[in-house]
This record gives structure tokens, C-alpha cells and sequence, in this order.
């Protein structure tokens, strides 16, 4: 079924220009507790790996996303999770992956990845702690839980799974069929377009 497929890819720390080529196969399992968006009986799971500062990731984040969650997951066709993928280039995306998960703390774990992907400039300490507030994250326990690291080994051990599964680039995905452990399907090594996402889906959605 997916013999001679082809797309087009645009990804951080892999290639300089964009590529085509054909996807591999790949499954993964989402851990327990990993956050989710959409439902969780939904047929088809999207995995992004992803790093706050990669360019890439804030195109995927900005123009690509918000389509396929109105399409998808708030159909209840797709369901999508996220994993940190931090490159070692990028000097402040480990405190940015740190700050999503302190909001998650309180609840606010999508609304703070929204506004930290979409503002890649404003990652230092001063930036996250406005970004933070704009996502409506109570201040001091936010500070607190950066100020203690709480999640700088939990985010290094995420890209460490990351990278001894070959996957080297941000952002990066798998996508295809829900399994009880994760997700089987292809491996997207880059930013693919609109079109490309959804020709995938709706080709894993025909699957019986």
C-alpha cells in the first residue's frame, strides 16, 4: 500500500534543504501518562518529536497543526501526543521542553506548548516566564517547578529514547494505526505538508 510513496521534507538538524523521500516503516509505544490530545479509541495516533527552537516545528505548530486538529482530533479520527527532542544546538530549547511540562503541573500543559512553539525568540527565562502568563500559569508555582529542575532528566531521557530509535531531526513523526501499546505505521523524518498529512491519514483511516 505505501510501495513508492513520496514526500516532501523540511527538518532541523538533519538536512540543510528540503528532500523527497520515501517513509520507513516504524512503530513506538506511548508511554502511560504521556499527554494526549483527541480521543483515546480513535483509529489512527500522530507522534511529533519535536524542539521548541526549530523552525520547522514552529511552521508545523502554527500553519499545519491547528488544520489537522480541527479535522482530526477534535473529530475524533486522530489522536496526537507530543515528545521533546532537544537539540544540542539550540541553548534554550531544554528549559523550553522543562516550562511545557511545569505547566502541565497545573493543567495547562497544551495551552503552554501553544504560545512556547509559536514563539521560538522568547525562550530564555524572562521570555518563558511572559509566555507562561499568557497561557494563564499561576507565577510562583511555574517559577518554582523551573527553578528545581523537576523535568530537565525526564526531557533528556525522552530525546535520548528519541535518538537510539534513529531519529535524528525535528520535528519528526510517526503516524498510523492505534495499537494497545502505541501507534504502527510510517516514519516522517521532517515537516510535511497539509496535503501529504492528510493523504497519510485518510490512508490509514481506509485501513480495515
Amino acid at each position: 500500500m505505501w510501495r513508492g510513496l513520496l514526500v516532501i521534507l523540511a527538518v532541523c538538524g538533519f538536512a540543510q534543504e528540503p528532500q523527497k523521500v520515501e517513509l520507513p516503516p516504524a512503530r513506538m509505544r506511548v508511554a502511560d501518562g504521556a499527554p494526549i490530545l483527541g480521543s483515546a479509541a480513535a483509529p489512527v495516533t500522530l507522534v511529533e518529536f519535536t524542539d521548541f527552537q526549530c523552525p520547522y516545528c514552529r511552521q508545523f505548530h502554527t500553519a499545519t497543526f491547528p488544520l489537522l486538529k480541527r479535522k482530526y482530533i477534535d473529530t475524533g479520527k486522530v489522536r496526537f501526543t507530543q515528545h521533546d527532542l532537544p537539540l544540542g544546538f539550540h541553548g534554550n530549547a531544554v528549559q523550553a521542553a522543562e516550562a511545557v511540562r511545569c505547566a502541565g503541573d497545573q493543567n495547562l500543559y497544551w495551552q503552554m506548548r501553544d504560545v512556547v512553539a509559536a514563539n521560538p525568540d522568547k525562550l530564555n527565562r524572562a521570555g518563558l516566564e511572559g509566555l507562561a502568563r499568557s497561557a494563564s500559569v499561576e507565577p510562583s508555582a511555574f517559577t518554582s517547578c523551573l527553578n528545581s529542575r523537576k523535568y530537565e532528566q525526564a526531557v533528556k531521557t525522552e530525546a535520548e529514547k528519541a535518538l537510539r530509535s534513529r531519529i535524528r531531526g525535528t520535528p519528526s513523526f510517526i503516524l498510523g494505526r492505534t495499537t494497545p501499546e502505541g501507534v504502527d505505521g510510517l516514519l516522517i523524518p521532517g515537516a510535511i505538508s497539509l496535503e501529504d498529512f492528510s493523504r497519510l491519514i485518510d490512508r490509514f483511516l481506509a485501513m480495515k
